[in-house]
């Protein structure tokens, strides 16, 4: 291939698809030997759409090649293609194109609606617009930062053909943004100004909790690590999301807030407080390193505010160059057993919290009995006080094999080894009103669902995912209703005296 250039000076020379061609090194000073050239060039991996494949990523490959004698670079990425939330491709004409700066931002309806006037479209095309950016954005965009619309888009895998961009899931990353942060002041609360934070190398965990975080911690650095070196970034963004939300924020944090309480106190044996608070530090510290390539003005806020490690080495002065968690850093982490036996914690916690619900005891707090084999009842054993404080208990206790469990008190399986019983409840009888009421409005919305659904030409005029949507829906209601009718056979059961069965309980 021969290539001859013509007036590189002359502006008008360097269109857009001949620029894009030696963009790989003109940027970085070509055709002078310049530090940056040899520093850089080649690169590692281009990010790009599918759809240049043959637009910029082809004519990139052959001019490098040519007028350099390298690959521009050996791997190219291709990410999904930007779509609206119901799929369609972003044109002006159907009002639907999403300004990132908007997201980011934030945009009035009343903006939004004058920024639509500035384009040149016929009256036609301008109705059709109109009612399309009314109908997905009635109240406007809110305002969702840099760091929550990159955390969305890169939470979509980069398999899917298209990314159904919605506002709402762009809105779940802020909100994930404002728990992440809450977080980390719970933990800054929490250390003295004196506190020195160890390495997670030298953090000896006391309790069964403080083993099972630090084992999700190391699951997050190996899935994260995965990610990465297969260029997977959903995989990244699903594990960095899981362990703040899921297993730091709602079960960790809300666990040792009695041990943290407890020695705010006065508790003379701090020891416990002292791991707690080095586990909260460190976990803390390497969560913000792995969410900062997504979330960089968010960790960087943060990671300043974090107290600094005594080492004879100055520590990274930004979390963006600081040392990324490696599993090497965290040796005899992971615990698959505390993984497993906290699994059926998490189980039992479902259940119980589920009861609560039904029979509207989520101001009380009731005693929990749990009657199961005794490979479960170890598992549970050293799980209690994090079991009482997550299930919002008074007390918890286990049943010995034959026993009879507690008068007026309501029961649900857990598994095939394990029943859990509540009792703290109200009167019987007025739960067992409440139900049959209940159980009547849900009857009446099924109702009118399945008339709706069973009307003349309802398939052929209505679309085929509100269809689904309506068969769930009818799913649903069926269950509650059912659901409802055995609670109140349960509660029956109690005012009579007689003990629910386990089996009553859907």
């Amino acid at each position: 291939m021969g290539v001859t250039l013509y007036s590189l000076t002359d502006e008008d020379v360097l269109d857009t698809w001949f620029s894009s061609a030696i963009f790989p090194f003109a940027a970085l000073g070509w055709p002078h030997p310049t530090d940056d050239l040899r520093e850089f060039y080649p690169g590692s991996v281009l990010e790009t759409g599918s759809d240049l494949i043959f637009f910029w990523v082809a004519r990139m490959v052959m001019f490098g090649q040519e007028l350099t004698g390298q690959l521009p670079f050996p791997q190219v990425l291709f990410h999904s293609m930007v779509r609206d939330s119901h799929g369609r491709k972003m044109s002006k004409s159907l009002g639907n194109v999403i300004d990132p700066l908007d997201v980011i931002n934030g945009a009035s309806a009343q903006y939004l609606h004058q920024k639509l006037g500035s384009i040149l479209l016929d009256a036609r095309e301008m109705r059709v617009a109109e009612e399309g950016q009314k109908r997905d954005f009635p109240y406007g965009i809110p305002e969702c930062g840099t760091d929550a619309l990159r955390f969305s888009l890169c939470s979509t895998p980069s398999q899917d053909t298209d990314l159904r961009l919605d506002v709402a899931a762009v809105l779940a990353a802020r909100h994930f943004c404002n728990k992440v942060w809450n977080s980390v002041k719970f933990t800054l609360s929490s250390v003295t100004p004196d506190f020195q934070p160890r390495p997670p190398r030298e953090i000896r965990p006391l309790s069964a909790i403080d083993r099972w975080v630090c084992s999700r911690l190391h699951v997050a650095v190996t899935l994260s690590d995965r990610g990465f070196h297969s260029n997977d970034l959903s995989t990244v963004t699903r594990a960095v999301h899981s362990f703040w939300l899921h297993d730091l924020c709602d079960v960790y944090l809300e666990c040792v807030k009695p041990v943290l309480r407890a020695a705010a106190d006065g508790d003379p044996d701090g020891s416990q407080a002292n791991t707690v608070r080095q586990i909260l530090v460190a976990c803390t510290d390497q969560g913000l390193r792995l969410l900062s390539p997504f979330m960089p003005f968010l960790t960087e806020e943060l990671w300043q505010r974090l107290p600094s490690s005594p080492s004879s080495s100055p520590p990274a002065p930004s979390v963006c160059v600081s040392a990324f968690p490696q599993l090497s850093s965290l040796p005899g982490c992971h615990s698959e057993r505390e993984e497993k036996d906290f699994r059926q914690v998490q189980d039992v916690v479902k259940v119980v919290r589920n009861l609560r619900a039904d029979y509207h005891l989520t101001t009380g707090r009731p005693e929990v009995y749990i009657r199961c084999s005794d490979s479960v009842r170890r598992s549970l054993s050293q799980f209690l006080e994090p079991l009482c404080v997550l299930s919002r208990s008074a007390s918890v206790r286990f049943l010995s094999p034959g026993s009879v469990p507690p008068s007026h008190s309501v029961s649900a399986p857990v598994s095939d080894q394990c029943t859990v019983y509540l009792q703290g409840l109200s009167d019987p009888r007025v739960e067992t009103q409440t139900l049959v009421r209940k159980r009547q409005r849900l009857q009446q919305q099924l109702h009118r669902l399945l008339n709706v659904t069973t009307a003349t030409a309802y398939q052929q005029k209505v679309p085929e995912n509100v269809r689904q949507q309506h068969t769930e829906k009818i799913r649903c209601l069926r269950i509650r209703c059912l659901r409802a009718e055995l609670l109140g056979v349960d509660q029956r059961l109690s005012a009579s005296g007689s003990i629910p069965d386990s089996s009553n309980t859907a």
